[in-house]
């Protein structure tokens, strides 16, 4: 039996780019894994307590698994935060890109909440982490709304669709 192999620090691994540890991800686990969990861009010493545990890491495979499952609308979102400059998006420029109002986009977000659910085999998890509170204009209409995948997903979703 060979003993040959690679060894990674996690400090190592986290120094990593984002799209490097998706790919390494990916081999170890077959593409099959669902990785939920600390964000493996998270820096060494961060509070767990402030972890989201069920903001959902997509691998490239999985990212590409979502899309295939996805309608024309869900797809362009998705492509729209790809994208973007980074993982944190505004649901105002989304809403744009659409031609919609920021208050019509429930159906796109439990669209791709349902479809999270039907890859990673659980209801206890999700895609997008919203900002606590929405924007609102002088009038008190809803107007925008901060957001944020995780790292390793953002860098899946460009990965997939190709975003340079």
């Amino acid at each position: 039996m060979g003993k040959d192999g690679i060894f990674l620090t996690a400090e190592t691994f986290r120094e990593l780019a984002p799209a490097t540890q998706a790919d390494i991800l990916e081999r170890l686990t077959g593409g099959v894994s669902a990785p939920v969990g600390r964000a493996v861009s998270q820096p060494a010493g961060e509070d767990d307590a402030e972890i989201d545990e069920q903001f959902v890491q997509l691998s490239p495979t999985q990212a590409r698994e979502f899309l295939s499952g996805c309608g024309d609308r869900t797809r362009k979102v998705l492509q729209v935060i790809a994208e973007g400059p980074s993982r944190h998006f505004k649901l105002a420029v989304i809403a744009k890109e659409l031609g919609a109002n920021p208050s019509d986009m429930r159906g796109v977000w439990s669209g791709l909440t349902r479809r999270l659910y039907t890859i990673i085999n659980s209801r206890d998890v999700h895609l997008i982490s919203w900002a606590p509170e929405g924007i609102f204009d002088d009038n008190g209409v809803y107007v925008d709304h901060v957001a944020e995948v995780t790292e390793m997903t953002y860098q899946s979703l460009r990965k997939v669709l190709k975003v340079k």
